[in-house]
């Protein structure tokens, strides 16, 4: 896979899943579970604007991460042979 194909896959995913989210904010409740005990009980609430946005944004996180990481490597990731 060359390397301008890859950047337009990530991109599209980022793109799809901004828009899967802004899609369904208006559908979901003003207040939503954010986090669980171990026996499944909701132990926090956060609002929808926060928890429907963090997972396309932790997309996009990861692959502009993925973009910068082997530019920052000396090596650019390589292993001597």
């Amino acid at each position: 896979m060359t390397y301008n194909r890859s950047l337009v896959i990530g991109l599209v995913f980022v793109l799809g899943s901004l828009v899967l989210s802004a899609w369904l904010y208006p559908h979901l409740p003003e207040t939503m579970p954010q986090r669980w005990d171990a026996a499944g009980n909701v132990v926090a609430y956060g609002p929808r604007s926060q928890l429907v946005f963090l997972m396309p944004a932790i997309i996009a996180f990861t692959w502009v991460l993925l973009i910068v990481l082997p530019r920052l490597s000396p090596h650019g990731f390589r292993i001597d042979p």
